[in-house]
This record gives structure tokens, sequence and C-alpha cells, in this order.
């Protein structure tokens, strides 16, 4: 991977295009034309026998793909598909997905992905709107197929589609500016839009030079077919002679990535920003294995991408930028072994034969520093929208800096030029969203919810109440006086709306808070309360124990009952991939994101885990009966005692947590409840050492343990200082307790409170308990009483011995 880099320049061309611009847009690059599938056809007769799809324990050689499809073609012909005729594809992953696609191509049809999460109205209306003359699927049922409509449908499989008579190519002209797919974006007025792409578009895509030679010569296929990312992940490997691993399961969480990247030794994969964040903090090790990773889809996390950088020395980062009207990724900054820090982010150098541009309301170059609209030409832009010739007039312009007759497309992202000449994000110059990698216009949900007969108006937003978790939250206003029974409100849009469109939380409000200008008035919209229910059952044994800290921890709530259903709480797709990872790893069982759609409370996830559910064979978590006298460490203390005796004590492990307290406040009574809590959890009195070469943990008696409560003066000016210096204090594991406490005292009725545990007893969800038995003992202790704790069903050591 490289990239070039431009100096900015103030000097204006002939062409009255500023020498910055020119220079960061010189990316002409001489690359194949045709339509796809011939260019297709070519490498298979390059490289008959190399493997083109691997698929579970199937392979598919470029000879068998290219044979498959061209049989599969003669019968679509037969079926009636005629060129230039939209074929509506219904498929989850598989290799025949992959053959289908192609023969539609090879029949000088358009393929259009319907995602199978949507409902069925919708799919109906897709096939409508592309006057699709054909859907095929791998749905056998013909319940399943209903919305066709009349239409023909051929029902096929992988075994279907791999047991053929040889036959001849079809021999159908195809101009490489004719459509090649049709996908769907979310549409502001409720409706959704098709965009249009072509055989250039895909294949300028596809043989960018940016994805060099080698590092994408196995490619992970997992992303939805419906989404644009999908393209990348078939054609970059397959028209340069490379291997696609199809990972067939519709729901696919980030351990099952991570176990595709080690068995089939894949070379390069996409990420959304959101799926990357969450690999880096759950499966990093599983991202060194890759040459490159390439991300996009959203803003990314400058922290994600540090530890990436870090971890993962000899693989390249590649972030990138691309709306679907561009096909997939039209700019890219790469992180290369080289390049392991981060000064900035920004959109970073165009593709081949791709230009970008900020110009102001009247067209015209913005200055440096000046927030302009994002512009994007040459041959990767879309047709334009299907059926829709007003907005593919408005978004898609002539290019007044390019070629005669060009075109440029108007991302509404809003951007600016900085000293550098590089091109900085803005922000959106409407309200479209970008969440998960997904495009959503909130105008698409909000006719949703209004179109329920109990709500009159809505407004969806995306809230970011917690860092790095963007979650969706409409705001309903009722029909008629009185309440909206949100629970029905969400069951309603979950019949409606595809999964990543529904929105987390419903919150009801009297009237939606207006600007002085009669606008919505986002910022007053409140944030919305815990979705746990009052009074819920509490853990019974130490899984639901261990469990409930999980959920919680995900959910950033204090706590969780064991039936509160995670989806209801607030939860999604992505906090459950990494609520997944995080049981996969402590209870070491083999649970899927599939199953755990099917046990999303903690009560039904416990059962499913103690039952050998996961497969682990392992006894239900309780209280050893009898300890050792040497406690041995669990997996993840051995390798964090390991880095402190190999580096020496460090604040890299330091978790702190700062509280602000306003109003009266008993110190002692709050010094107190921390020897209480202490006390109750084992973990905050263990010490560490080791003993004729074994290393162990040490418990201290409860009652020779005192936890101190220090208060130190501090001011607005000082404070943050103070809570730095004292997060970065570092622990001596064999001798200090792994957790302090300090209070900072900024007057009588005004305090800050430093919580800080070392990573040993601490993965950051264990704040949850400790925070809320806190809690209960300094209430109990204001009172003058002692707590009354239940005893825990089990403690950290014993898990470490079950572990064992």
């Amino acid at each position: 991977m490289s990239q070039q880099q431009a100096e900015p320049a103030l000097s204006t061309g002939a062409d009255g295009v500023p020498a910055h611009i020119a220079a960061y847009n010189d990316t002409a690059v001489d690359l194949p034309v045709g339509a796809l599938h011939e260019l297709f056809a070519a490498q298979a007769a390059r490289t008959p026998d190399a493997v083109a799809l691997v698929s579970g324990a199937r392979e598919l050689t470029y000879r068998e793909l290219d044979a498959a499809s061209d049989a599969l073609a003669h019968r679509l012909i037969a079926a009636g598909v005629a060129p230039a005729d939209a074929v509506g594809l219904l498929f989850d992953r598989s290799l025949a997905y992959v053959v289908t696609v192609l023969a539609v191509l090879k029949a000088g049809g358009v393929y259009v992905p319907l995602d199978p999460r949507q409902r069925a109205e919708r799919q109906s209306w897709i096939l409508d709107n592309t006057a699709a003359v054909l859907l095929v699927t791998d749905r056998q049922a013909a319940e399943e197929t209903s919305f066709a409509q009349g239409r023909g449908v051929l029902r096929v499989s992988d075994a279907s589609l791999l047991s053929y008579d040889p036959a001849p190519a079809p021999r159908v002209a195809v101009h490489p500016d004719q459509a090649l797919y049709v996908m769907f974006t979310s549409g502001s007025t409720g409706t959704p839009k098709g965009v249009v792409n072509t055989h250039r578009n895909v294949v300028e895509l596809a043989l960018d030079p940016g994805f060099g030679t080698e590092a994408h010569q196995r490619v992970l296929a997992y992303s939805p077919l419906a989404f644009d990312s999908s393209t990348y992940e078939l054609w970059v490997p397959l028209l340069r002679g490379g291997l696609a691993v199809v990972l067939s399961s519709p729901k696919i969480d980030i351990g099952e990535l991570g176990e595709a990247v080690a068995r089939h030794d894949a070379t390069a994969a996409y990420f959304t920003t959101a799926l990357f964040d969450a690999m880096a903090g759950e499966a990093v090790e599983s991202l060194a294995r890759l040459r490159e990773i390439w991300t996009g889809g959203d803003v990314l996390s400058a922290t994600a991408l540090r530890k990436v950088l870090g971890h993962c020395p000899d693989t390249t980062v590649v972030h990138v930028y691309g709306p679907t009207e561009a096909t997939v990724f039209c700019s890219y900054q790469a992180f290369t072994p080289e390049v392991r820090t981060l000064d900035r982010l920004h959109l970073g150098v165009p593709m081949a034969n791709t230009a970008m541009y900020v110009l102001d309301a009247g067209l015209r170059h913005t200055a440096p520093g000046e927030t302009g609209e994002l512009y994007v030409a040459g041959p990767h832009l879309a047709q334009g929208y299907s059926r829709r010739p007003g907005t593919t007039a408005e978004r898609f312009t002539a290019d007044p800096y390019g070629p005669a007759g060009s075109r440029m497309y108007r991302t509404g992202d809003l951007a600016a030029w900085n000293e550098h000449g590089e091109i900085v994000f803005q922000g959106r110059a409407d309200q479209q969203i970008k969440l998960r990698g997904n495009r959503i216009e909130p105008g698409e949900i909000e006719t949703v919810l209004t179109g329920h007969p109990s709500v009159n108006q809505a407004a969806v937003i995306v809230r970011e109440d917690r860092p790095g978790d963007k979650r969706l939250v409409a705001y309903v206003v009722p029909a008629v006086e009185g309440v909206v029974d949100t629970a029905e409100l969400a069951r309603y849009a979950g019949r409606e709306l595809v999964e990543y469109m529904v929105p987390s939380a419903i919150v009801p409000l009297g009237a939606l808070p207006l600007t002085p200008n009669g606008k919505l008035d986002r910022r007053a919209l409140p944030a919305p309360a815990a979705g746990t229910a009052a009074n819920g059952r509490t853990a019974r044994n130490g899984v639901e124990e261990v469990l409930s800290g999980l959920f919680a921890h995900a959910l950033g709530l204090p706590s969780v009952g064991i039936d509160d259903d995670f989806f209801t709480a607030g939860g999604h797709s992505l906090l459950a991939t990494r609520l997944v990872s995080r049981v996969r790893s402590t209870f070491d069982v083999q649970l899927t994101l599939r199953e755990f759609f099917k046990h999303p409370t903690v009560a039904l996830l416990a059962e499913y885990v103690t039952s050998g559910g996961g497969r682990s064979g392992r006894p239900e978590l309780t209280a050893a009966e009898e300890r050792p006298r040497l406690l041995p460490l669990s997996a993840a203390q051995q390798r964090l005692w390991f880095l402190d005796q190999l580096e020496g004590p460090s604040a890299t492990y330091n978790i702190p947590l700062s509280v602000r307290i306003r109003g009266a406040l008993d110190v002692r009574a709050l010094e107190a409840a921390f020897t209480d809590v202490v006390g109750r959890h084992e973990s905050l009195r263990t010490v560490f050492g080791t003993e004729g070469g074994r290393t162990h943990q040490r418990v201290l008696p409860a009652d020779t343990v005192r936890v101190g409560l220090p208060v130190t003066a501090a001011d607005e000016a000082t404070v943050a200082g103070l809570l730095a210096a004292e997060a970065a204090r570092t622990f001596d594991l064999s001798g200090d307790l792994p957790v302090r406490a300090r209070l900072f005292s900024l007057g009588e009725r005004d305090h800050v409170l430093l919580v800080v545990m070392h990573h040993i007893v601490s993965d950051g969800w264990s704040y949850q308990p400790l925070m809320r038995d806190l809690s209960t003992a300094y209430t109990t202790r204001a009172r003058g009483e002692r707590p009354a704790f239940e005893p825990l069903p089990a403690q950290y050591a014993d898990y470490t011995l079950w572990q064992q």
C-alpha cells in the first residue's frame, strides 16, 4: 500500500484550479476496461486451477466457478432474462450467491441484492422499483418468497448449481457503462433510494493499484450482500486471481471472525469503524494475522487505531472514505508498517482516476481552513438513482473542473483543507446518519413511527452518551393526550424496519423542543432513562453474577436483573458482538451471536452456558469447597503479572473512574464503605507473588484490611491535573491492594471521587458491581449501621480454580 502526498500551494493554474488541488487530484492511471464477468473469465483462463472461493469445507476453483456460472446464465436466459433486465437475489452468503451473480452478469442482466432481514413489503417494493423480471433465491419454501407477487422464482442451492451440464459462455454483449447492480440505501422521505452502479465502476474499484498485488489474495467475505462492502470483498480478490473466504452464517460475531482469519489464513478484510473498534478491544490478536485492514463507514476512533498500530506492527491499516454513489471507496489514508504514529486523521488521497473537491455554495474551491461541501468525480461515480431522475440531477451534477461531459457527485459531507494539503471530514450538511457502517436517513424511521396510530410526531437522532457507543434514539409525541406504549411501538418498529434502523430507545415527550426559529432543537432532547425493570430478580449463582456484570458493562448500566432483555435495555447488534466475545473468553464456551439472540437475558444465557450448550464441558461455577494453599492465577492474570515483572510497574494497566459528587458528603461513612466493599470482594484484597517457581495469588483476610480515603484540596483549575497524577501512580502488585481511592475537595459541598483499580483484578465491567455495592454500603454507614451484604455466590479465586 502506498500513497502520495501533495504540499499545499496558493498558486492557480490556467483552468482555475489551485495548484495544490490539481496535484492532489493527479491520479490518472490506465486500468483495464470491460465488463466485469469478461475480466473474471479472462482471470479464470489464466489461473483455472487456483481456488476462487472457500466456504466452510467446500472450495471452488476458478474453472469451476466460471463453468457453473455459464451453465446458470443459460438457465436465466431461458427464464426470460434479457440484456439490462434486473434480477432480484435473495440469498445468505454462499457459493451459490457468487455463482448466481456471475450468471446474471453473463446473461446481460443487472443484479439486485435483497436484504433477508427486510420485511416482505420492502422487498416487493424494490422488485417493483427495478422492474425485476425474476427472483433467484436459496429459499426453498414458497412462503419465504411470496413477496415476488407473480414473478418467476428460481430456487437454487450450492449443490444444484455445482451439478450442471457444461455449456459455453452466453454470447451477450455488455458495455462497460451498463448497470451491474442496484443497491438500496435509506431515503429521507421514507422511501429507499436505489444506487445504480456500472461494470466500469466496479472494475475501477477492484483493479485499483492501491490494493497492491499480494495483500488482498485471501479476503474475508462476510458483509451483508445488500451492502456495498460486499463488492470489495468479492471482486478485489476475484479479478486478481485471489480467494474470497465466504462466511455463510447470517450473524457473525467477533470470535467467529477471528477464527475465520486464522483458519483460512486470510490476508485482508474490511471492517466498519464500529466493528474495527470492537475488534481492537476484544480480538486484536486476530487483527495481527492480517496483512491489510481496511476500515471506514464512520469517524474512526483514534484510540482503537493507536491500539491496533501498537499491537499489530506488521499490519497495514487503511482508513477509507466513500459513499455508495462512488462505489464503496474513493480515498484512503494508509498506516503502513513504516508509519505507526497517528498525527491526525484525514481523508487521505483519492483512488485512481478520482478527483475530490471542497466547494462553496457557488461551486468555487474553498481556501484552506474554510468549510465547504465535498464533491467526488471520476469513473467510480454511479449512474444515479433508480427511477429518481430529479434526485439524480440534484446530486450528480456537471463537473466544472473536469473534462467536457464529466460529472461530480455532491456527497452532502462537509470538509475542509488543512494546512498540510489534506481534506478533513467536518460532519454532514443534512441530517443523514452513519451508524455502525450503515447509512440511515432519520426521515425514513420517523415516517414509520408516525405511521403508528398512537404517534403524532417523531424525531430520531444518534446519541453518544457513552464514548464510542452510538445509538439511535426516537422521541415521539402521542397522537392523543396520554402515554405511548413504547414497548408496543418498539415491536412495531422492529416489524417495519431492518434491525440496524430500529431505535435502541423510544422516549415519549409532550412536545418536541423547538429553537426560536421553529426548528427541532436536538440539543434539548433528553437522554433516555436506563432501560431495565425496577425490582427485577438478581443473580442466584456465580454464573449469573458474572453475566450480570458483563451485561451491565456492555449496556453502560449500574446493574441489570437476570430477566432484563439485552436488546430491550438498549443493546444492539454490535454491543451484542462485544458481549459474546467477553462471555466466550470468560467462560471458555463456544457461544455464537445467533445463540445469544436466542438467549438475550442473564437467566437464559446462564442456563445455556451451564447446561453445556456452549460445549465447554465445565461444571457450574460455584464457591470452591476446598482451596489449595497456593491459589493459581487466571490466564488473564498470568499475562499481566508477566508484563509487570518484565517491564516493571506501569500505569498502562490502571483503570481509573472519577465521579463528581455535589451536595452533603459524609467522608467517614464513605471511607468505611470502601473497606466494606473490599471486604466483600476478595479480588480487591488480593496480592501476588512467587513461591517455588510458581506464581500465586494471596487473598488477605477481610478483618486485616482497611482502605484509606485521603482528602486533597483542589479547585477547578487544578483538579484535572491532580486526577491525572493520581491515576498514573503505579501499583506494587506484590504488596499493594489492587484498588485505591482519593477524594478531591473543591468545596464543602463539591467533591470528585477517584477510584483506581489495576487491570489484574478488573476489566472495566467490574466497576458496575463495585459502585453498586459502594452506594449500598455508604447509605447504610451514613445511618450509623453496618451493611449486611448477602455472601457472593462465588469469588474471583473460585472462578480461577473453575477455569483451570
